[in-house]
């Protein structure tokens, strides 16, 4: 009874998530206002995803990375390029897209993972930029800046054929991926491995003093962190259709650390709640004040390191234990 109470709001959430389409159906919106309200949930689904993948490396084993972006984009770039210049299929093109980020995420971590502290920051960042530039240089190939764009009109599954370019079926694809990341994750950190990495946060050096292989485990962590990133830039590229340089940009990144502090590291739900809330912030302000969302972006921080210092999720736990207590 005690879990169920504790998951009754994320079981309330998912609800609400499933039926949103039906919701703007009932309340009557116009077919485009409809889709537009569907593209933007579909957006803060597949940015969620992404923060989840972060939490994993950051909020559970305490690696604080700028290079997360990398396996994004890459993944990204695999799914566009090799649709548009070599005629993969859209299977072909997933599973080559997943493979590259796969690869990307092996190379840097058997770099990273051996610089200890601050120093897994900065090298994180350097190869982010430099892969970033290396797309740029490419401009042939990648459309650099300016982006390169694909057309994938459906995804076969057999007893199932989604359209891409329907913003409600779109939006079940999304919504499908993020419940299977978020279940196969939150089932990860209840294994030794992710109590294991929990220990590594807290005191690498005890952890170390146990007998844990630490530098082994952070590279899997890793791995697995950057893969799941890569399924993120997956699904961007089916429902966008589009890859950019940008993409590989260590402040994609920043961004994705944003999002896990704001709505509270090591919990997985939290970064869902932090991109939902910023992106929809994002949205309001980049209509009317494009130039205020920064300054807006500052003030929340500020807001959330005074008032809820373990975010969002954090501050919400510390309220019911204290109501329980009473």
């Amino acid at each position: 009874m005690d879990k169920l109470r504790q998951r009754a709001p994320l079981l309330i959430a998912l609800a609400l998530l499933a039926f949103i389409p039906q919701l703007l159906a009932l309340v009557g919106l116009p077919g485009r206002q409809g889709a537009f309200w569907l593209s933007l949930l579909t957006q803060m689904l597949i940015w969620g995803l992404f923060a989840l993948s972060y939490d994993l490396l950051f909020g559970y084993a305490g690696l604080l990375s700028l290079g997360q972006a990398i396996f994004f984009g890459l993944a990204i770039y695999g799914v566009t390029l090799s649709s548009l210049y070599w005629g993969f299929s859209p299977w072909e093109a997933l599973g080559s897209g997943l493979l590259i980020s796969l690869v990307g995420a092996m190379l840097v971590g058997i770099v990273a993972v051996r610089v200890p502290g601050h120093g897994f920051l900065i090298v994180t960042a350097v190869i982010s930029l430099i892969v970033y530039l290396m797309a740029v240089a490419a401009s042939g190939w990648t459309g650099g800046t300016n982006g390169v764009t694909v057309t994938i009109p459906s995804l076969d599954f057999g007893f199932l054929r989604l359209s891409l370019f329907d913003p409600r079926q779109g939006y079940w694809l999304a919504l499908g991926l993020l419940m299977l990341s978020y279940a196969a994750l939150r089932w990860l950190t209840r294994t030794p491995l992710g109590r294991a990495l929990e220990l590594i946060r807290e005191n690498e050096p005890r952890a170390e003093a146990l007998g844990y292989p630490t530098l082994r485990l952070k590279f899997v962590v890793f791995v697995i962190s950057g893969s799941f990133a890569g399924v993120a830039g997956l699904l961007y590229a089916l429902i966008n259709q589009f890859a950019s340089a940008g993409l590989l940009q260590w402040t994609v990144s920043a961004n994705a650390l944003i999002w896990t502090l704001v709505g509270g590291a090591g919990t997985l739900v939290g970064p869902l709640i932090g991109t939902a809330l910023l992106k929809f912030l994002e949205y309001l302000f980049g209509g009317w004040w494009p130039q205020g969302y920064p300054l807006l972006l500052g003030l929340v921080l500020l807001l959330v390191a005074r008032a809820a210092p373990q975010g969002i999720v954090g501050m919400l736990r510390a309220w019911r234990a204290q109501r329980e207590l009473r």
